[in-house]
């Protein structure tokens, strides 16, 4: 009858369950999921913008001001689709790093970076390197 076979107990399916990630140490056998952190999540998000940007997008530099604008409060959404699209988020701050010799650090009146060379007149919106071969 249709009533047995409602009652009735499916057979059992072998399903391996898919593996977990993220895990810690599990609690009474209950996993504990581990949000993933930024690996800077203590620097302020327009540094951390400029270092994903001079990593892999140097392009992207001159709308670091536009971005913070559009995206306040969005920080970690914003960090996260970038390290999604270009890679893992810089372990080195570039703002730290030394200006080779006549260079300067500008902001523009947008909060935007840029350098100039004092000598040359030369502008980039890139971080100069200092020379580490002396020359």
């Amino acid at each position: 009858s249709a009533k047995a076979v409602l009652l009735g107990r499916a057979a059992p399916v072998n399903k391996t369950p898919a593996p977990i990630r993220n895990l810690t140490t599990p609690v009474n056998n209950a996993p504990v999921y581990k949000k993933e952190q930024p690996s800077q999540p203590s620097l302020p998000f327009r540094t951390r913008l400029i270092n994903i940007f001079e990593a892999y997008r140097p392009s992207k530099l001159p709308s670091v001001a536009p971005t913070l604008a559009q995206f306040k409060d969005q920080e970690d959404h914003v960090i996260s689709t970038l390290v999604a699209k270009y890679g893992p988020e810089p372990t080195t701050n570039i703002l730290t790093q030394p200006l080779p010799p006549n260079w300067s650090q500008i902001e523009t009146s947008a909060g935007d970076l840029f350098y100039l060379n004092g000598v040359s007149g030369e502008k980039s919106w890139s971080r100069p390197r200092a020379s580490t071969n002396g020359g």
